[in-house]
């Protein structure tokens, strides 16, 4: 059996259990707590979710070979853009940072 047909019986079954619990005779408390289960599950769904990202990008992998591998082609790309005239020509501008106090390489379009 395949997952998205196991979800969909899980869901089914809930949503069955969930409307029987809804004509069932309950105090107005525990009614209006069947209500808004629904809702609650949403929401619980919407926190695990995010913290389940927030975990993954923050114990991400790092790649540096990938990395250099997509700097060099990424070099390349602008080389040949620049070539066929799509890009204009950049030329290295040095530039004075005054929070560092050095100097480091900024990037400039030709004019």
């Amino acid at each position: 059996m395949k997952n998205i047909t196991k979800l969909a019986i899980s869901f089914v079954v809930v949503a069955l259990l969930w409307l029987l619990a809804l004509r069932t005779k309950w105090s107005p408390a525990v009614e209006w707590v069947v209500q808004i289960l629904p809702l609650y599950a949403l929401v619980s769904f919407g926190f695990y979710s995010l913290a389940v990202i927030g975990y993954r990008v923050a114990t991400f992998p790092t790649c540096p070979e990938a990395s250099e591998e997509l700097q060099k082609e990424i070099l390349e790309a602008k080389a040949d853009l620049t070539a066929k005239g799509v890009l204009e020509p950049i030329e290295k501008v040095e530039v004075e940072t005054p929070l560092r106090r050095s100097t480091r390489t900024r990037t400039r379009r030709a004019q």
